[in-house]
C-alpha cells in the first residue's frame, strides 16, 4: 500500500491536477478512483493512464497491473484516502476556513460571504453542492497558494456528518444558518437535526475557533456557545438591521452594529425574511474579517441571484419567483409567506414534493397545502406523488394536482387556463423535481 505523504508528493509533482471523474482526465494529473452503488472507478484506471494522467490511485488489487508499474498508487479505501489527503492539503494552509451549515439558506448565505470577501480576499468556496463527504474534500483539493479564505459549505441527513465533514475541513469559523424540517427521513425529528448542525460549533469549540451566531433562529440561539468565541446577528443583536421595504424584485434594507454612526442602506436583488437572515449572517462574517462598509454594500447590491434560487424572472408580462433549487417543508413555509404578503392580486403557487421526510411527508405535504391555500383567490399547482396524495383530501376550486411532471406537462394547456389571470408566480420544489421545467409550460 501506498502511503499518503507518497500519494501527497505525487499530488504536488502533478501540479496539483487531480480528478475522480474518469470522462476528465487531466493531462500530468492524478486520477482517484472512487466507487458507487452503480460503478466503479477502479475500471477506468487503465483509461485515465492511456488519456493522459500521470498517476492513478485505486483500492482494487484485481485492477493493478500483473507487470510492476509505478503509474499505480494501491490504497485501501479511495475515499478514505481522498479525504485525508484533502485534510493533508488543506492543513498546510494557515487561512480562516469559514464552516458553513444549516437546514436552509446554506447555498445562498454562502454564495453571499463570498460576494463581500471577493471585495478584498482570493476566497476557494464551494461550487454547486458539493457539500458531502465527496464534495468537500474536492473543494479542498482546489486550494492554492494565491487563496486568502476558504468558505466550505456543509451538508448532512445523518448525525455525525457534519463532525466528520469538520474533521476533514478543519474550519477555524463557522456559521448555522437556521433549524428547520430538513432531511427527516433520515433525522427522524428537528431536535436531531439541531442537534448535526451543533456538531460544527462542537468542533469550534475543541480547535478554539469562532462562530457567528443567528439570535434569531431559537434552535441556534439556545445552543450551547459556552467556551467558543462568538458574536451574534440577528434582531436587536450585534449584527442587526432592518427591512425597510420589498416586492419580488428585491428589498431595501439598513444595517446597524454598534459604533457604526450611520446605518448602511443597501437596495439588494433578494426578498424576504430568510434572505434577509441571509445578508445578516454574511454582513457579520464581512465586518469580522475586515471589509469595509462600502464594499459589503458594493457586494450586496450587485449580488444577483442564480440557479434556481430566489431567480426573479419576467416572462409574457409575468412576474415569476424561480425557487426550485431545492424545498423542505420549512424552506416551503418561509417562501411562501413572502410571496402571499407581497402585494398584488393575480397570484399562482406551483410546488413539487418535498423529498427526504419519510414518515412525515403525508402530514408536511398536506400542511403546506393548507399554507398555499389560506389566501382567497390564489392559485396552488402542486405535482408529484405526495402533494398528488394530499391534493386528494381537499376539494377546492383553486388546487390542480398532479401525480408526476409528465402528467402536468400532457395537460398543458388546462394548467395554462387555470392561472391565465396571475401576474405573480412562485415556483418552488425539491432539486429531483426540477420545477424549473415548468418555465416551457408557461411560456
Amino acid at each position: 500500500m501506498v502511503s499518503l505523504e507518497t500519494i501527497y508528493a505525487h499530488f504536488k509533482s502533478c501540479g496539483y491536477q487531480f480528478t475522480t471523474d474518469s470522462r476528465k482526465i487531466i493531462p500530468g494529473g492524478l486520477f482517484l478512483a472512487l466507487k458507487g452503488e452503480r460503478f466503479n472507478g477502479n475500471a477506468f484506471a487503465s483509461k485515465a493512464l492511456e488519456e493522459g494522467a500521470s498517476f492513478v490511485i485505486v483500492d482494487e488489487e484485481a485492477y493493478m497491473p500483473k507487470q510492476g508499474d509505478e503509474r499505480y498508487l494501491l490504497v485501501e479505501d479511495g475515499l478514505k484516502t481522498l479525504q485525508h489527503l484533502a485534510t493533508l492539503h488543506r492543513n498546510s494552509f494557515k487561512i480562516p476556513v469559514i464552516g458553513v451549515c444549516g437546514s436552509n439558506g446554506k447555498t445562498t448565505t454562502k454564495e453571499l460571504i463570498v460576494a463581500v470577501l471577493s471585495q478584498k480576499y482570493e476566497v476557494l468556496f464551494t461550487e454547486g453542492n458539493l457539500n458531502n463527504h465527496i464534495g468537500v474534500p474536492l473543494t479542498l483539493l482546489r486550494l492554492r497558494n494565491s487563496h486568502e479564505v476558504a468558505v466550505i459549505e456543509m451538508g448532512a441527513n445523518h448525525l455525525q456528518e457534519i463532525a466528520d465533514l469538520c474533521e476533514i475541513a478543519c474550519p477555524t469559523h463557522g456559521l448555522i444558518t437556521s433549524i428547520g424540517l430538513d432531511h427527516l427521513e433520515g433525522y427522524g425529528s428537528v431536535e436531531n437535526v439541531a442537534k448535526s448542525n451543533e456538531e460544527l460549533f462542537g468542533f469550534l469549540k475543541k480547535t478554539g475557533g469562532f462562530a457567528w451566531i443567528n439570535a434569531d433562529d431559537p434552535y441556534v440561539y439556545e445552543m450551547n456557545a459556552k467556551g467558543l468565541e462568538h458574536s451574534y446577528y440577528g434582531k436587536k443583536q450585534y449584527f442587526t438591521g432592518k427591512i425597510l421595504s420589498q416586492n419580488l424584485m428585491g428589498m431595501t434594507i439598513s444595517l446597524q452594529k454598534p459604533g457604526l454612526l450611520h446605518p448602511l442602506m443597501v437596495d439588494t436583488q433578494l426578498a424576504g425574511q430568510h434572505n434577509f437572515q441571509n445578508i445578516l449572517a454574511a454582513w457579520a462574517v464581512g465586518v469580522t474579517l475586515g471589509i469595509e462598509p462600502e464594499e459589503i454594500i458594493a457586494a450586496f447590491q450587485g449580488f444577483q441571484p442564480k440557479n434556481n434560487r430566489s431567480q426573479i424572472l419576467q416572462q409574457n408580462g409575468r412576474t415569476i419567483l424561480l425557487d426550485a433549487y431545492n424545498a423542505n417543508p420549512s424552506s416551503v413555509e418561509a417562501t411562501l409567506k413572502f410571496f402571499l404578503a407581497v402585494p398584488g392580486n393575480g397570484k399562482a403557487v406551483i410546488l413539487g414534493d418535498m423529498f427526504e421526510l419519510g414518515a412525515f411527508a403525508d402530514q408536511e405535504h398536506h400542511r403546506i397545502l393548507e399554507k398555499a391555500l389560506e389566501q382567497d383567490g390564489v392559485k396552488v399547482i402542486a405535482c408529484g406523488p405526495c402533494f398528488d396524495k394530499a391534493g386528494g383530501l381537499f376539494a377546492h376550486k383553486n388546487l390542480r394536482t398532479f401525480k408526476d411532471f409528465d402528467s402536468l406537462q400532457q395537460e398543458s394547456l388546462e394548467v395554462q387556463n387555470f392561472i391565465k389571470a396571475c401576474d405573480q408566480i412562485l415556483i418552488k420544489g425539491s432539486r429531483g423535481m426540477a420545477m424549473e421545467r415548468i418555465m416551457e409550460v408557461l411560456a
